[in-house]
């Protein structure tokens, strides 16, 4: 072989490992950039909280001060009834009252089992927690993410419980002795939500890095990534039939994804600021969405149409659910509070008040005769609803 013609050979080698290696470093920039991103965000997100709790605080200040006249003329009303008379309080006072206790930082969700007799709590602690509905005790602690936990759901038959994390990774547990079975990864951001289908066999989760990832649970292999939001996801849950997906963005947008395919079908807009989370009706043929707006949006899957708003919550608002039954709404905010709305004329019944701090979520039990709440105070809290007042089950 001429020395010429090996000499070229060698320069083009020379050259494509030049390129090969600029190449390298050019994603390794892009990678520290991507970290560094990733931070501020995180620091933003401290700020922010701090600056919402500062905010809420003065809130609850204000509201206590405001109150008092109202609370003498309750208290002196309540006397009066004692004494026979005729008239009584619309709402009695709060008494003190007990609450699943034992995370050490933020509480961002809680749900019940199916048979609704425990529940599953999530913290920016790094622990899921499960505990005992009926006496309020804790039963165990799944350890093992190495970052914040964000959510925590049960599986369809209560055998077991999916959580996500700022550790970017989704974790399948088993309820019976709290033993990690498998790990998820794939994400390249904090992982914000995930949800079973309805049949067990699969995984939704919704992640920082834009994206919604579709898993099987068997073996933990990704099966698809549904790409079209241009910012991060808060929250992605399957329909009742497990046909469709529906998630949640800080893009402003709700999006209606294909199950089989990862095809988008609809994208929902009307809301003024990021949606945290969004949800289907029991039937299917609707989806209520919570905003950082401070509003509450009823929608039509059918058509993407916006049917109602929900308007009452000071703060943003963090989750929505409906119901078994699919008459009311239940949602929590930062304000402190959580909601019960009625769907057909979207009338607000009633607010549970005995949060100290922002409130992450609020969901139904299976019977819909109770509501769980979990929040910043580091508490989880259970609500009846077949009272006539907002006082917690324990």
């Amino acid at each position: 072989i001429p020395e010429a013609f090996l000499e070229k050979e060698r320069r083009r080698v020379a050259a494509a490992k030049r390129v090969w290696e600029q190449a390298q470093a050019r994603v390794a920039a892009a990678e520290r950039r991507w970290e560094q991103a990733q931070a501020q965000v995180a620091a933003l997100e401290r700020r922010w909280e701090q600056a919402q709790a500062q905010v809420a605080a003065a809130e609850r200040r204000w509201g206590q001060a405001d109150l008092k006249p109202q609370l003498q003329q309750l208290k002196v009303q309540e006397s009066r009834n004692s004494r026979g008379g005729t008239n009584k309080p619309s709402q009695p006072l709060n008494k003190p009252f007990k609450s699943f206790e034992g995370h050490s930082d933020s509480v961002w969700s809680a749900n019940f089992s199916p048979d609704g007799t425990q529940v599953v709590s999530a913290s920016r602690d790094r622990t899921v927690k499960l505990w005992h509905v009926g006496n309020g005790q804790l039963i165990k602690s799944f350890d093992g993410h190495s970052d914040w936990v964000r959510s925590a759901n049960f599986s369809l038959d209560g055998t077991q419980v999916v959580s996500v994390s700022n550790d970017r990774t989704v974790k399948l547990w088993q309820v019976s002795n709290g033993q990690l079975i498998k790990s998820f990864e794939g994400h390249s951001g904090w992982v914000t939500s995930a949800n079973f289908s309805p049949d067990g066999t699969r995984v939704v989760s919704a992640s920082f890095d834009r994206t919604v990832k579709l898993w099987q649970v068997s073996d933990g292999q990704l099966l698809q990534s549904f790409e079209g939001h241009s910012n991060w996801v808060n929250s992605a849950n399957f329909s009742p039939d497990g046909i469709w997906v529906v998630s949640a963005s800080i893009d402003g947008t709700l999006k209606l994804w294909k199950v089989s395919d990862g095809q988008l079908l609809q994208s929902f807009e009307g809301h003024s600021y990021g949606v945290n989370s969004a949800n289907f009706s029991p039937d299917g043929t609707r989806v209520v969405s919570a905003s950082s707006d401070r509003t509450v949006k009823l929608w039509q899957v059918s058509n993407g149409k916006l049917l109602k708003s929900f308007e009452g919550h000071s703060g943003q608002v963090t989750s929505a659910n409906f119901s078994p039954n699919g008459t009311l709404v239940v949602s929590a905010s930062d304000d402190g509070t959580v909601k019960l709305w009625q769907v057909n004329n979207g009338q607000l019944i009633q607010s549970f008040e005995d949060h100290s701090d922002w409130v992450r979520s609020a969901n139904f039990s299976p019977d819909g005769t109770q509501v769980v709440s979990a929040s910043r105070d580091r508490t989880v809290k259970l609500w009846p609803l077949n009272r006539a007042n907002t006082k917690p089950v324990y």
